[in-house]
């Protein structure tokens, strides 16, 4: 397996205590024989957060590994990664903007690429393990086995409008720097997804398809309804393209395997039948945008509230 660099502390987990005594390394070099005495403050992560023992709950099953140790096992790798990528690499406050270098984020940004590649590279409901790479010439995130070829992009999934025009005197009765929050918060982990991001038949993507489409104006919950329905074989705005990747939609089995998969349980009622929408919804047939500051208002809050939950439900320790 291909580690990715480090820039600090080279931190990994283990589950098996016979391999030898614990230890962990702080960004300083320096060897601490029991890690539950370590100086938490002291150890940092790759983006500078300090490991903290939330972070670490089970701190024993955690120690610093060098790249030479020799006798690590497949499974203590794959334990290894579990815990340190999923714990203590992810943070869900990252604001993807930041490492883009003025871009889309959604393209340029190598730690949102990683994040994905981390999160979604899991166990499907059907059991099978679906591994995402990032070393395809020209392809954000590739799957390839006997279950098929999937070409992945990443797609911010929560507009803020903050930038529309159109929508300029509604936002504007906000400050800038609620704005500004606004557009950070979507921008971590919380407010990101991956669909399949190669052209069928010359066609738009769901990514474009989103955007483009008046009735779902780029709007996620508009979005997940859309897929529930493509789900229960009914119509919907982006039923169309939905049906020409049917390929992936079909790894998950159905609507709510999708949702566990990709954590959206918040934003669905709590028996997986039902989206939990940000605006008064019926059936397409009312605007898509917010059309005066009370709505936008509401809308901005319980988009904020599901990329909070959501933020959460990426940030607990993974099941191993």
């Amino acid at each position: 397996m291909r580690w990715p660099p480090l820039r600090r502390a080279q931190v990994v987990g283990t589950a098996r205590a016979s391999l030898g005594p614990l230890f962990m390394l702080d960004c300083d070099g320096n060897r601490h024989a029991d890690p539950v005495q370590a100086s938490y403050p002291q150890l940092r992560l790759v983006h500078g957060s300090p490991v903290t023992p939330h972070a670490l709950p089970d701190i024993r099953r955690v120690f610093c590994r060098r790249r030479t140790r020799v006798g690590l096992t497949k499974e203590i790798r794959r334990l290894s990664r579990a815990v340190y990528w999923r714990r203590m690499v992810i943070d869900t406050a990252f604001d993807f903007r930041t490492d883009a270098s003025g871009k889309d984020p959604d393209v340029y940004s190598p730690t949102l690429r990683q994040y994905h590649k981390l999160l979604w590279s899991k166990v499907l409901p059907s059991g099978r393990q679906f591994e995402l790479h990032d070393t395809v010439c020209g392809v954000y995130l590739f799957h390839g086995s006997e279950l098929g070829e999937f070409f992945l992009c990443s797609d911010s999934v929560i507009p803020t409008f903050t930038r529309w025009k159109s929508m300029r005197r509604i936002t504007q009765l906000f400050t800038e720097e609620e704005n500004e929050a606004f557009r950070t918060i979507s921008y971590t982990i919380g407010g990101m997804m991956v669909f399949p991001g190669n052209r069928l038949d010359g066609k738009q993507t769901i990514n474009g398809a989103r955007g483009f489409n008046r009735k779902i104006a780029d709007r996620f919950d508009l979005t997940l309804e859309c897929i529930r329905r493509h789900y229960l074989g009914e119509r919907s705005p982006l039923g169309e393209t939905l049906a020409r990747y049917r390929d992936f939609f079909a790894l998950f089995e159905d609507f709510w395997g999708y949702v566990e998969f990709f954590m959206l349980q918040d934003l669905v009622t709590d028996d997986g039948c039902a989206v939990r929408f940000f605006m008064p919804f019926d059936d397409f047939n009312t605007s898509s945008v917010p059309r005066d500051g009370e709505a936008y208002k509401e809308y901005r809050h319980l988009s904020i509230e599901f990329i909070k939950a959501r933020n959460r439900r990426i940030g607990q320790p993974p099941s191993l």
